[in-house]
Parts: structure tokens; C-alpha cells; sequence
């Protein structure tokens, strides 16, 4: 019947800190800006986290979209909580990383995912991932994503590709500064 554009943006601000031994806990606030068709809403949330280092293996845990429900076209919707669990370690001298979480969603089905970052120079990541959704069959997202990272001083540039076979391919591109 036509064409229509989606538009997802989120400007993100964050905070950690250790807070005793071995612990950190940290907080992002968030501005949402979301477009579907001719529709749109601006919205608030806040993610907040918790992590920590035993035996050489990171273990987190955070609560992601906390806030009020935004409004498209004067329909009220939910922002997508969820909650993660996370566990990794670095081998190689620092230069792999393997990682696994449990994604635990308010709005969908519950997923886990591995992945791996390799280093082949200091300002240089490859990535691999596997993500496998529970209680669903056929969903585009389940399977491989890549992706490329580069830092230099605290700047970062980060970009990734899931291939799916339904829809387009999945493009994420995203910039950091880290104070």
C-alpha cells in the first residue's frame, strides 16, 4: 500500500563508580526520540547497573528503561523494560574477550547471546555474536551479527551488521566520548 519510515534515536548520558571492593554501580538518563510512519514521541528513562570482578570473571546485571510511557498519536505505550544478566572474562593477554547474557524482557521473548571481541591492535576490535530467542521460531534476530570497533584516545566508533532474511539487514553505527 507504500512506503513508511521508522526512526529510533536515544541520547544517552551516563555514570559509574566503584562503590566498595570490586563492585561498581552505575546509572544512564536517556532522551527518546521515536518516528513510525506519521506519528512520533519524545520520552525519559533510565537504566541503571550493577557489576562486579571474581577470579578474573566480570558478572553484571542492569534494569534498562525505566520511565514513564510515551505517547504516539495519543495512543500510550510502555517503554520495553528489561532486565540482564551478564557474565565474561578476557584471555590472550587481554586481547579476547568472551562474553554471555540473558536477556530477560517486559515485551517480548526472553533471549541469551555470546559473543567475542578480539584485539589485533590496542585501538582495534573484530566482533562476533550469537543471539538464540526463546519461545519463538523464525525470528530474524536469532543468529550471527558482526561488527568493528576503533578507539583512539576517548573517542570511540563502533559499527555492527545482523543479516536477516525477513526484513533488511540491521545496521547499527554508534560514536562515544568517555570523560
Amino acid at each position: 500500500t507504500g512506503e513508511f519510515r521508522v526512526y529510533d534515536m536515544a541520547v544517552t548520558v551516563g555514570l559509574a563508580r566503584a562503590v566498595g571492593r570490586g563492585i561498581n554501580v552505575g546509572a544512564n538518563v536517556k532522551a527518546i526520540r521515536q518516528t513510525l510512519a506519521t506519528v512520533s514521541a519524545t520520552g525519559a528513562a533510565i537504566d541503571l547497573g550493577v557489576a562486579t570482578r571474581f577470579r578474573g570473571t566480570s558478572f553484571g546485571a542492569t534494569v534498562q528503561n525505566l520511565g514513564p510511557s510515551m505517547s504516539f498519536g495519543g495512543a500510550s505505550y510502555a517503554l520495553p523494560r528489561q532486565m540482564r544478566l551478564g557474565v565474561g572474562r578476557n584471555f590472550l593477554s587481554d586481547r579476547l574477550l568472551l562474553a554471555a547474557d540473558y536477556n530477560i524482557p517486559s515485551d517480548y521473548y526472553r533471549d541469551a547471546r555470546l559473543g567475542a571481541e578480539y584485539k589485533p591492535h590496542p585501538m582495534l576490535a573484530v566482533r562476533l555474536g550469537y543471539r538464540h530467542e526463546f519461545g519463538s521460531t523464525g525470528d530474524p534476530a536469532t543468529g550471527l551479527s558482526y561488527g568493528l570497533g576503533a578507539h583512539a584516545g576517548p573517542v570511540n566508533l563502533d559499527y555492527s551488521m545482523t543479516p536477516d532474511d525477513a526484513f533488511a539487514d540491521i545496521h547499527r553505527l554508534s560514536f562515544g566520548y568517555t570523560f
